[in-house]
């Protein structure tokens, strides 16, 4: 994302965004591995998150980021 948005071909909106699709994976499964994530783990995750209150909307769109 530095070198995106360094360069210009990202716009500073979207970096924004990102940011903050990645505070909301982290916050649920910072503390596991990529390769140790499970398709139960996502799922327990998506629901995790809407139900403190994220719309599905802000899930998938960090989800995307995540795949």
């Amino acid at each position: 994302m530095r070198h995106g948005e360094g360069s210009g071909t990202i716009e500073p909106s979207t970096v924004r965004g990102h940011h903050a699709e990645t505070r909301i994976i982290c916050r649920h499964l910072g503390n596991m591995k990529l390769a140790e994530l499970s398709i139960p783990d996502v799922s327990g995750w998506i629901h995790d998150t809407t139900a403190v209150g994220y719309v599905l909307k802000s899930c998938s769109k960090a989800f995307r980021l995540l795949k």
